[in-house]
């Protein structure tokens, strides 16, 4: 794993600090400010989202 990506929520507060303490690389991203990129893709597949949204 490289990256771990949380879609912001009521809990992703508590589980990003629990697993960046963990050691793990984390991003918390706002779905209204990715939804409409992520639906732009001519090839949209789970992997192809999960790339966009490591980066």
């Amino acid at each position: 794993m490289e990256r771990v990506a949380l879609e912001a929520g009521p809990l992703s507060q508590w589980l990003f600090e629990g697993l960046a303490k963990a050691g793990l690389p984390m991003n918390r991203i706002e779905t209204r400010h990715v939804k409409a990129f992520l639906k732009a893709q001519p090839n949209k597949t789970d992997r192809n989202d999960g790339r966009v949204l490591h980066r």
